[in-house]
């Protein structure tokens, strides 16, 4: 009773923090933050993938698979309380999609995200604020997107089932084996990123 309370708790906490993510890049356009205008039509040849979260990434590629982009997704240190903590950094966020923007447009996948079994609040609300000040930014840019989840992008792109981090790194690198970004362990996130943008391509040709 009492892990279904606390998972019920980080669900509500994910909930909030994807509003408060959308809130917050709504002020960021108040205050100032120059969010670019554009349109992804339906004949881009550019695709975008997101892999949600602070240790995630963006990437674009062209209509025959060119890597154009590979970023690792912003993000700025903040206090909170008596610790120091990451979170998505809007700013640097609008240039991002700026530069997408800059390529012609963009059709954009993102990972479907949500609250997991046993994970902490804090971590939840990190992951729902991630998501919403993300999809806040694609929508003020109006850049077309749509959510996938990993297992669909992972089943498309030709993922091992069941191979974890290890076997989107895998797979990302025989796909791109000229892409010096995916080097390390912890260039999963980019590779997530890269092997959503697969899928978008391939689901969109």
């Amino acid at each position: 009773m009492r892990r279904l309370r606390r998972d019920s708790y980080a669900q509500e906490v994910y909930a909030f923090g994807a509003a408060l993510g959308i809130l917050l890049g709504k002020v960021q356009i108040a205050e100032g933050v120059d969010w670019p205008q554009g349109q992804a039509g339906g004949g881009s040849m550019i695709y975008a993938g997101i892999d949600i979260g602070i240790t995630g990434a963006i990437a674009a590629i062209k209509g025959e698979g060119e890597i154009l982009e590979l970023w690792d997704m912003p993000c700025q240190i903040i206090r909170g309380g008596k610790r120091l903590r990451r979170q998505v950094d809007c700013g640097v966020l609008a240039d991002y999609i700026d530069k997408l923007i800059g390529h012609g447009g963009a059709t954009v996948a993102i990972e479907k995200q949500g609250s997991r079994p046993g994970e902490r609040a804090t971590a939840a609300h990190s992951l729902g604020r991630s998501y919403g000040v993300i999809e806040q930014a694609l929508a003020s840019a109006r850049i077309d997107y749509r959510i996938v989840t990993p297992q669909t992008w992972q089943h498309t792109t030709g993922v091992i089932k069941g191979s974890g981090k290890m076997g989107s790194l895998t797979r990302a690198r025989e796909l791109y084996p000229t892409c010096d970004q995916l080097s390390r362990k912890k260039d999963h996130g980019r590779a997530d990123a890269l092997l959503i943008a697969e899928y978008c391509r391939r689901v969109s040709v």
